[in-house]
């Protein structure tokens, strides 16, 4: 019996022991984090325009995009990244860099005096600043702007269709897209072997009478382009003898196209293309057409406020911007083209429209053009009664 009562004893145990070598799915491991270290708080990270400036192969740039990792967010005052815009350009930057963009869009000169009233109250709010130039302008003569010479993307020297950086000298300005300004004609009104070929052909007996819609140099300024861009050709003269061949003036550069397509006018001189997109796609009869002077390329631009609260997140957030992905991302969105050369561009499609030279405005044209606009001159040339 007591043999019996030993052998049931150790069967007994080695069942407890078997037992608790089996693993226990309803018990979990418990694990014991342990707590991190008490430190003294992190030293303010250094303004992104106070680092040196990059080298080939430098790792510059990634303590950048570490800091604006930690800034965490980019609050963007923004003419150019609204309706569809917004959320595809957030939603890709944020993927990309898990930095939060926050965009304020409004009219560009409305939101230029916000950024002055928020300065002069050192109360700073926006980070960049996306409008065109002429509403920039200003901010640029009172300090408010940051270099950016030193993104990396400025480095890729053959990527672009027009150089990125607007003002060469001090770097605060850069094109973020293309807009071009041309000739449109009726297909209906105008036979091909009729088509204009340069802009002096609207000067001919064949164009008078014809209905030539142009809108007041003041709100429409591919003219006013012209004229600074090329004065030798499109001088004082040129405008007064556009203006007796009896024009149809508009209200607005959309409204010049909306023209030629319901056959008031058989030819707008020139307007901004992507007024007349819709038209087409809606079964207009439009036809942009290259002219041999060239093709205005209106640029609107982007520059990062010196006293930006997210320096290094600003700055991470424009250099995407200008990078391939940015610009398929915007552009597609905005329907406009690219200034990259390795960025599929398909819109303009819908026209069927490639500029053979482009015209591109610097900031000295820029400036006369907005003086042009503010004293009314190329209105008075053309004879219009413009208040």
């Amino acid at each position: 019996m007591r043999i019996h009562s030993a052998w049931a004893i150790l069967v007994v145990v080695a069942a407890i022991l078997a037992a608790g070598c089996r693993p226990q799915a309803a018990a979990p491991v418990q694990q014991t984090v342990p707590k991190p270290a008490v430190s003294a708080p992190a030293p303010t990270p250094a303004p992104a325009s106070n680092l040196p400036l990059l080298t080939s192969e430098s790792d510059v740039w990634n303590k950048v995009v570490a800091m604006a990792r930690e800034e965490g967010r980019v609050t963007a005052y923004s003419f150019n990244l609204t309706g569809d815009v917004t959320k595809a350009a957030t939603e890709a930057f944020q993927n990309r860099y898990g930095i939060k963009l926050e965009i304020v869009g409004g009219v560009g000169a409305v939101l230029a005096e916000r950024i002055k009233t928020e300065s002069n109250a050192k109360k700073y709010v926006a980070d960049t600043f996306d409008t065109g130039v002429t509403a920039i302008l200003p901010l640029k003569e009172l300090g408010l702007l940051a270099n950016m010479n030193d993104l990396p993307v400025l480095k890729e020297k053959d990527a672009w269709i027009l150089p990125p950086v607007l003002d060469q000298a001090d770097g605060a300005m850069l094109r973020t897209r293309l807009e071009y300004q041309t000739a449109v004609i009726n297909t209906n009104l105008v036979r091909p072997g009729d088509e204009p070929k340069s802009f002096l052909d609207f000067l001919g007996p064949k164009w008078k009478g014809k209905k030539l819609a142009t809108a007041p140099p003041r709100v429409s300024w591919p003219l006013v382009y012209l004229h600074v861009m090329l004065p030798e050709v499109f001088g004082d003269s040129y405008l007064r003898s556009l203006g007796k061949q009896e024009m149809l003036i508009v209200s607005t550069m959309r409204d010049e196209s909306a023209a030629v397509a319901k056959g008031d006018a058989h030819a707008a001189v020139s307007t901004s293309i992507p007024t007349m997109v819709p038209l087409v796609k809606a079964g207009a009869p439009l036809k942009a057409v290259a002219m041999k002077e060239g093709t205005i390329s209106s640029t609107p631009v982007v520059t990062v406020l010196k006293n930006s609260p997210h320096p290094n997140a600003a700055r991470v957030f424009v250099n995407w911007w200008l990078s391939p992905e940015g610009q398929a991302v915007i552009n597609k969105a905005q329907g406009a083209p690219n200034i990259r050369k390795d960025v599929a561009d398909t819109s303009y499609d819908v026209t069927r429209f490639a500029p053979t030279k482009l015209l591109p405005l610097d900031e000295a044209a820029l400036r006369t053009v907005a003086r042009y606009v503010a004293e009314g001159k190329v209105d008075k040339l053309l004879d219009m009664d413009v208040k």
